[in-house]
């Protein structure tokens, strides 16, 4: 591997490794703070009891929450306050959440003042996931969630058609599809970026990165890594790490020279355009002005 003088490459571990430990100082008054960041709106997602929880904040602080993802999940107020009907409506599914009667009870509580005005509600974007497979949270449950939210106007995407068990979905997810069991990240393939022609394409990019990779005698991620830390300064990767071996190898991507060579091939293999398929579903893509 080319490398260059180690710079911040020892200060990153040494920082990396303390704050793993622990062993962080407490912040001074004069040290600099976090950069700002551009946050231009506040939402809430949550699967099974997280979105049983997610729903009735973004209800009940509709001016505050932008939007909500629920996963496997009912209604606002779905129990009622009550734990036996809690049990059997939301979950089984046995008897219905009675969505008129819960969004009488919002319109009530919106005119008192108890929560936001329900009006906050119309348009606001609201994607729910239900799997057919999910065992914990019937189907109709979600559905009826789904209705809550359209009949006061909000922008509802409702994906129910993977076969998926109790889980939150997610690309790089260790489970199947149809699994209901721990950690409950499951692969349902919804990224579409892996699929038929799109993997296609994708792959003839990520050959590129792995030839320069053989010529730099490093790893792809660590190229990967290196072309990002080229592009300017106000470039910051953010590596996802599980293990102390693969926080090593991200953290000696510092020390990969690129030659313009490198960056030449880099730059027409990896342009934002040339990257086929989109990276959710087409309806949350919509949902998000894309």
């Amino acid at each position: 591997m080319k490398l260059r003088p180690l710079r911040y490459a020892a200060v990153t571990l040494a920082a990396a490794l303390a704050a793993a430990l622990g062993l962080t100082a407490p912040a001074h008054a004069g040290e600099p703070g976090l950069p700002r960041l551009n946050i231009t709106d506040t939402y809430v997602t949550g699967i099974s009891s997280g979105g049983f929880m997610a729903s009735p904040l973004q209800v009940a602080y509709s001016g505050t929450f932008k939007g909500a993802g629920i996963v496997a999940a009912g209604p606002y107020y779905c129990g009622k306050g009550g734990m036996i009907t809690g049990l059997i409506a939301c979950g089984t599914g046995l008897i219905s959440t009675d969505p008129e009667g819960i969004e009488q009870i919002a319109r009530r509580w919106s005119a008192e003042g108890r929560i936001d005005p329900v009006s906050n509600l119309a348009g606001k974007p609201v994607y729910t996931y239900h799997g057919t497979k999910a065992p914990l949270v019937r189907t109709s449950v979600s559905d009826e969630g789904v209705r809550f939210y359209g009949d006061f106007g909000a922008r509802t995407a409702y994906h129910d058609t993977d076969p998926a068990g109790h889980g939150w979905p997610t690309p790089n997810a260790p489970l199947s599809c149809g699994t209901t069991f721990y950690p409950f990240l499951i692969n349902c393939g919804n990224d579409l970026r892996f699929h038929g022609e799109n993997f296609t394409a994708n792959t003839a990019a990520a050959s590129v990165v792995r030839e320069v990779a053989a010529r730099q005698e490093a790893t792809s991620a660590q190229i990967a890594l290196a072309w990002l830390l080229h592009r300017g300064e106000d470039i910051v990767p953010i590596p996802g790490t599980k293990r102390r071996v693969t926080l090593e190898e991200n953290l000696a991507a510092v020390d990969v020279v690129l030659d313009a060579e490198d960056l030449r091939q880099l730059d027409e293999a990896l342009p934002p355009e040339a990257v086929a398929g989109t990276r959710y579903p087409e309806a949350v893509m919509h949902m998000n002005g894309r």
